[in-house]
């Protein structure tokens, strides 16, 4: 019997010869696989089903660890307005690597909820972050952030990666920025954030590579943001 499933287009290529492949965040089913039949065809009318970063419900019969194919649907959502910010959809990418990258299915629930939030929020950047750090916490990788590492001592002066937390003056071979050191802090102990942008944007940098050392993926998105 087929059944409507609701969620988010993550990413879509080519499969075959004229279907597509789509990675696909369910509101019911968490992250699954599908194909959209005929995609590709010069005369194809389900172009919006193929949206990437778009939020559509689709037809289909699901199984359960099968390739379960489209049989049709609609589109919810294409956030159409926001497809003119380039930074938009960059973020969009960015979230959905994250999501495709790391995904968790004992938190598929939060993960889907924080993607629909954050595409539709206006301040991304302080909501990335939020998403960043309780990624690390699924992951059971949650850095040290109460003292330093090494010693204990409170006077914080880095952020260390290779020892996942915080350094002293005396351990530390670098002075980070205060912003962020305290965007950290606050993150840890569940602080109402209010830091200016160039801080969230500190603190994504330095998490993403913190998740890509101990998670030992890459995140090409983020990549393509520094250098635009």
């Amino acid at each position: 019997m087929s059944e409507q499933i609701e969620g988010f287009v993550l990413s879509i290529i080519e499969y075959r010869e004229h279907d597509a492949f789509i990675r696909f965040l369910s509101k019911e089913h968490g992250l699954i696989n599908l194909v959209l039949p005929g995609y590709y065809k010069a005369n194809s009318k389900q172009s919006r089903l193929g949206l990437e970063f778009s939020k559509v419900s689709y037809n289909l019969k699901y199984r359960e660890n099968s390739l379960n194919r489209i049989r049709g649907g609609q589109l919810i959502e294409g956030f159409f307005h926001q497809r003119e910010d380039f930074d938009w959809l960059l973020d969009a990418s960015l979230l959905s690597e994250l999501i495709i990258k790391l995904y968790i299915d004992e938190y598929k629930d939060d993960l889907y909820e924080s993607y629909s939030y954050i595409l539709s929020s206006e301040d991304r950047a302080k909501n990335i972050s939020l998403f960043l750090f309780n990624l690390s916490k699924y992951h059971g990788i949650q850095a040290m952030l109460d003292s330093c590492v090494i010693c204990g001592s409170t006077k914080i002066n880095s952020f260390s990666i290779k020892d996942a937390g915080f350094l002293c003056n005396v351990h530390s071979v670098k002075k980070d920025r205060v912003d962020l050191l305290e965007l950290l802090v606050y993150l840890n102990r569940g602080i109402e954030l209010d830091f200016e942008d160039s801080s969230y944007l500190s603190f994504i940098d330095l998490y993403i590579k913190y998740l890509s050392f101990y998670a030992d993926v890459n995140i090409h998105s983020w990549k393509l943001k520094t250098r635009v």
